[in-house]
């Protein structure tokens, strides 16, 4: 850092990282552990295991039914595993039986629920 500042004083072109002046480094260093500390341990995981899925749209369609239930955060079906990985927050409680209606509304069977 100090050598980009001794090259600003003496007039010499800088670039890349040379630009950023102190207060920059700075704030980018106090944003980035502001991510690193909300690390979001009150998640509850679900492995589903789903049967009757033969393409990819099926799949999305189930994943988009997931993810409209109340209490998930986010929903991924894998076509190829015939799994999927749902996230639910730990505060909201989702019923198994709920995760079971939004998969059988898109017209396909869940055959297996673990919690990790």
């Amino acid at each position: 850092m100090r050598l980009a500042l001794q090259k600003q004083k003496n007039g010499a072109k800088m670039r890349g990282f040379l630009r950023r002046t102190p207060f920059m480094q700075f704030r980018h260093n106090k944003t980035c552990s502001k991510n690193l500390e909300k690390k979001d341990t009150t998640m509850k995981k679900l492995k589903l295991t789903i049967s009757g899925m033969h393409c990819a749209s099926c799949a999305s369609n189930i994943e988009r039914s997931l993810k409209k239930t109340l209490g998930v955060k986010s929903a991924t079906v894998s076509l190829m595993t015939k799994k999927g990985f749902v996230e639910i927050e730990e505060g909201k409680d989702v019923p198994d039986s709920e995760i079971e209606k939004a998969v059988s509304r898109t017209g396909y069977k869940l055959t297996g629920i673990e919690r990790e």
